[in-house]
This record gives C-alpha cells, structure tokens and sequence, in this order.
C-alpha cells in the first residue's frame, strides 16, 4: 500500500532539534521528548491563550498579536533529588509560530504526578478541541498497591484523560473510564468534532485480543463509559524486521466528508534484537462503518544523528515518534521526538501527501 515515490518530507531547523533539555532545570535536565499540540489560528483562542501565559507581558502581546500558534506539549525527565525524583515524566509546554520557531517556553512544568494513578510519571500527551474545550489524552504510569497487583506485575499503564479552555490550566479527570483500562493501555487520540457529536477515540491495548494494533472506541461524554469496538489498524507484513507493531501517533486531522488524515507510529524489532520506530500516515473512513482506505508505510524513517542516538544513559536510539500534527498554509508540520531525547520538527507540502494516499485508495479499489 506504499507508492513507489515516497513522499518528501523536509526537516526544519537543519534536522537540529526545536527543544533540548535545560540544565538549569531539574524535572527537564535529561531528555524532552514525544511532543503532542494545539494548533490555533482563530483570534479568540489565541487571546485566551496569550492572557493565561505565565509569561512576561511583553510575550503575551506578542503571542496576542500572532494570526496561528502551536501550543506544544512534551514529555520530560531529570534528575533526582532531594526535593523529587525528577526521573517520573512530567509534561512541559512552549509556544512556537505555526512554522515552527520558539516564541516562549515555561520554566515550569504544566502537568506533574500527583495522584495514584499516575505516581510514576504523565506521559505522551495528545491534545484534540471539541469546540472551545481542549482535551489532552495522556498515559498515566502507576505503581500498584502492594496488596492488589495482578500476577507478574507491579506497574499499571493508563489511558487518561485532561482538559481546559485556555492550554494553561488543565482539570484532570483521571482514567478513562469503562473497560479500556481493565489491561495496560496507551497511545490514546481523540477525533476532533464530529458531525453526530459522538466522541471517537483511537487507543492501543498492551494486552488481550489483538493486543499492540490501534483500537477504536466510543462514548458518549467524556466522563462517561468508554465501549472498545474493536481494532481498526494492525501492523504491515514487513519481512524487513523480525516483528512489529502500531499506535496513534496525532490525533486525525478532518479532511471533509467524514475523512480523516492519520499519523501514526510504527515499532519493529530487527533480526539483532535492536528496536527502531517509523512513522506512517493513513486515510480513515467513516460511512457505515469504519475503514482505513489507504496507507503510506513508511512516511518518516531514521536520517539524522538525533534520531538515531539518544541519550548514553537511557540507551534509547533508532526512533522518530510523535504525539500531534497540523495543517497550516500548504503543508503538514510534525514536531516529532528523535531518539527519545529531543524534540525535532518536519513539513511535508499537504497536497503531496493527500494525493499519494487518494491514488492508493483509487487502486486499492479497483483491485
């Protein structure tokens, strides 16, 4: 399901990364890493926005003044110390221009571990807008109470859920709730506003029937019950690697006529035994009932020294993930992670993408 072609994407910056780690910042003085974000270019929500920045004022008016931002969030590690173990993720947020150049970063974490649920850190943030409300789908990783652990496991990977109406202050609302987390859960996106209003949501099941594939489910609201009605994406045959295996990488991006562009991850085990991540991109469906109609597999692969070393003492290379996307004028931007250690930056011209996959969609039906 691949074109012969492959389309071109362009790494911004040089390939040098967007967003390192600080030293003079303890929770963030490691690694940053899998970035998801808010894409804005409506005057209301940028002044929203700009008035609850924690910033100088002199980067509220400027941010006030900018017609689109990118409201990035990402996964951070430090340090331990005697005031925390800065080892557990938290989430950092900065706020570029829509192409992707720094215009203000916080000192300051937005989100930390602070309850039961997520005790050893927050993780891999998704953010979608429904409406004027943003909801943040994150993985919430926590210890067991020493008395209730399942066999062969002390630890517990959660879908999450968190949300806001100015990118600034998030109300957490713990783990989703009904069935999706009954087994290790992650990689969870929300489709943006649906025509019939129902909430869809991709999330990728760590255990179980057709464990590590991308699952769809639906609720009614938020705080309600979510229903996994089944897989909907299972990884490519791909005789190049000993096994692989998918998850959401951004949120779908709406296309019209119930069609949505999906970015989404790919992991491999290679014949040594060494793992490596690609990024793919699809085009989904929705008529009587779902359906991927045509994939480019894969859309991003290993270049660069960022995405092929990470960190020395994590030990992380071989990867390029990312955890959001966005259109703006005529391409795709991607802040993706390189090696679990940095945050780097791509485009690819939108129609470019959008016509590979449609002339795969028109021979997938033909076939």
């Amino acid at each position: 399901m691949t074109p012969a072609k492959r389309v071109h994407v362009e790494r911004l910056n040089g390939g040098e990364p967007i967003l390192r780690a600080v030293e003079a910042h303890p929770w963030e003085n490691g690694v940053v890493f899998n970035p998801g974000c808010a894409f804005l270019d409506d005057a209301q929500a940028i002044r929203r926005l700009a008035e609850a920045l924690p910033a100088p004022g002199a980067v509220k008016g400027e941010v006030h003044r900018k017609d689109a931002v990118c409201v990035l969030f990402y996964r951070a590690q430090g340090e331990e110390t005697a005031a925390a173990d800065f080892r557990r993720s938290r989430l950092g947020v900065a706020v570029f221009d829509p192409e992707l150049r720094l215009v203000w970063r916080s000192d300051d974490p937005c989100l930390v571990p602070e309850s039961p649920y997520e005790n050893l850190g927050i993780e891999d943030p998704r953010v979608t807008r429904l409406g004027d409300e943003f909801v943040m789908c994150y993985v919430g990783y926590s210890s067991f109470p020493p008395s209730t652990p399942p066999p062969g496991s002390t630890t517990k990977v959660s879908v999450c859920l968190a949300v806001s109406d100015d990118l600034v202050t998030w109300r957490k609302l713990g783990p989703a709730r009904g069935t999706l987390n009954d087994v290790d859960n992650k990689n969870a996106a929300l489709f943006p506003d649906r025509p019939d209003r129902s909430l869809v949501m991709f999330h990728r099941p760590m255990q179980g029937p057709d464990a590590m594939t991308i699952h769809l489910a639906h609720a009614t609201g938020l705080g309600g019950d979510w229903e996994d009605v089944g897989m909907i994406m299972a990884p490519l045959d791909d005789p190049t690697f000993a096994k692989s295996w998918i998850g959401a990488g951004a949120p779908p991006i709406r296309i019209g006529d119930d069609r949505y562009l999906f970015i989404y991850h790919i992991g491999h085990h290679r014949h040594d035994g060494s793992r490596e991540y690609d990024l793919g991109a699809a085009l989904l469906t929705h008529r009587e009932e779902w359906k991927v109609t045509s994939r480019i597999e894969p859309l991003l692969v290993l270049e660069t020294t960022a995405e092929r070393l990470g960190h020395a003492a994590l030990g992380v290379n071989n990867v390029v993930f990312l955890c959001g996307a966005y259109r703006y004028g005529a391409h795709l931007y991607l802040p993706y992670a390189g090696a679990d250690s940095v945050v780097l930056a791509a485009r690819l011209r939108w129609s470019d993408l959008l016509d590979a996959l449609t002339v795969l969609e028109s021979e997938e039906k033909a076939s």
